[in-house]
């Protein structure tokens, strides 16, 4: 209950920065008090016992596995979907996360107009895969969830977008990111309400708009968009956390900061913020 994952890739560039290996820095994220991580699915396709190993030797679990499709490119793209969809959903379930992230699709430039057919069409059939993907995680045990994605080529960019999704696709439920709303000029702040009874997951990230060494996100209205720890931005990362658990959220919390000038550190503050707020 209210438990804290790393990111994995913040682990692996962590390691990176300080020299040391994945298994010490996966045994530092522990120590820390993370309990588990969100894992990029390519990273289990490319090397699953290789990215298994330093996470078992050092008491981490997978929180959660993120996967990068592109469904519905073709009118009849379903059957070829459903190969994927099987294919992933054991993959997750091998490594013995109960949670799966879809990012389902990005839009070709002939979809990009959200208001053409191509656009509607598209959105149709991603939505169909997305449904097939649903059912096929809860018949495995897995819940499915979705995300504010920070790219106006995913078809769930936006919060009008990714509410149609979590709301009308049965078995789907909502990643709530606390950053990539900013990306598309949104506030998260006020999307909240309207999320909270379809949220199962919560990104925490934090954007700050002072340069910082870290690398940038660059937002719709050209802002740079920094990476910061959890509670060193300018998002209300306290109050929306405690709004979610005044709501009677019970689920986890995952620090998220990519491209950070040094990921240990942010990482370290990250969780004494999320622990404080939390009281865990």
């Amino acid at each position: 209950m209210h438990q804290a994952a790393i990111f994995h890739e913040h682990i692996l560039e962590g390691a990176l920065q300080r020299g040391m290996t994945v298994l010490e820095a996966c045994r530092q994220a522990k120590e820390m008090g993370y309990y588990g991580v969100n894992m990029d699915l390519s990273r289990l396709k490319n090397d699953f016992e290789g990215t298994m190993q330093p996470l078992r030797e050092s008491g981490l679990a997978v929180h959660c596995v993120y996967a990068f499709t592109d469904f519905g490119l073709e009118e009849d793209s379903l059957s070829r979907d459903m190969e994927v969809i099987r294919e992933n959903v054991q993959l997750v379930k091998k490594c013995g996360s109960k949670n799966m992230l879809t990012v389902a699709g990005f839009l070709r430039p002939h979809e990009m107009d959200r208001k053409s057919v191509a656009y509607r069409i598209r959105r149709e059939r991603v939505k169909k895969a997305v449904a097939a993907l649903a059912e096929e995680a809860v018949a495995n045990g897995i819940q499915l969830t979705m995300e504010d994605f920070d790219g106006d080529k995913a078809l769930f960019c936006f919060g009008d977008e990714l509410f149609d999704f979590v709301s009308t696709v049965p078995g789907l439920k909502c990643a709530f990111d606390t950053g990539n709303f900013m990306y598309g000029c949104e506030d998260a702040w006020e999307l909240l309400p309207r999320f909270l009874p379809y949220i199962s997951d919560v990104h925490l990230k934090d954007r700050g708009l002072a340069e910082n060494g870290g690398s940038p996100c660059i937002a719709l209205d050209g802002r740079k968009l920094y990476p910061v720890p959890v509670g060193g931005g300018v998002i209300p990362m306290e109050k929306i956390m405690r709004m979610l658990l005044d709501s009677g959220y019970t689920g986890h919390f995952a620090a998220e900061h990519f491209g950070s000038a040094d990921q240990m550190r942010d990482m370290e503050l990250s969780i004494a913020f999320i622990r404080r707020v939390t009281g865990k």
